[in-house]
């Protein structure tokens, strides 16, 4: 009995694994980091007041002001709590594996202080100070740019060099056949 639940178990985690490292499942975490990435500039300039938020009056541009930010800060959170669910996965699936990756282990940490931050955003009140340094803070998410250009340079060098092994090895079966049919036309000229 044991052993068929460790059967299934170690199932689970293959098709969980085969999802997370999937081009498609990449492609879609690839979207979310640009997604969170915009959200993140947007917040920062209307809160620096660059992208400036009309109103009828002061108190409804103030409101208005308000609603943005906030709305930006809501669908900035749901994005980055599908990112722990994420890392929260990948940890699952690649178990100790992932924590001998630094890059994943940096990752993980600024995803879940981004998460802490925005959390504390979300429910704690703080003045509009601490908010401006919270929300720099949380600009580490940008980060994931630069381990999105990592990923897409690892992917591309790893089918580069797929290509090349297939390449090699039909080359290497070309000169074999070449060879072969050499010894061939070697042996036909001496018996002729």
């Amino acid at each position: 009995m044991e052993y068929s639940e460790e059967i299934s178990h170690k199932s689970w985690k293959d098709k969980l694994g085969s999802i997370l490292h999937n081009k498609l499942f990449h492609a879609f975490v690839v979207i979310l980091i640009v997604l969170d990435a915009i959200i993140v500039l947007m917040l920062l300039l209307v809160d620096l007041d660059v992208i400036p938020v009309s109103g009828e009056t002061e108190e409804a541009k103030a409101k208005n002001h308000k609603n943005v930010e906030n709305g930006l800060h809501y669908f900035g959170f749901s994005i980055i709590c599908l990112f722990v669910i994420e890392i929260v996965l990948r940890i699952i699936v690649d178990g100790v594996e992932f924590f001998k990756d630094k890059l994943n282990v940096f990752d993980a940490v600024i995803v879940l202080l981004s998460f802490v931050l925005d959390l504390a955003l979300t429910f704690a009140p703080v003045s509009r100070a601490v908010r401006d340094v919270v929300i720099l803070m949380i600009l580490l998410r940008l980060w994931r740019f630069f381990k999105l250009i990592c990923a897409v340079n690892i992917c591309v060098r790893k089918d580069m060099k797929e290509e090349l092994e297939k390449e090699r090895k039909a080359r290497m079966k070309a000169e074999e056949e070449r060879d072969h049919y050499k010894e061939i036309l070697q042996k036909i000229q001496n018996d002729s």
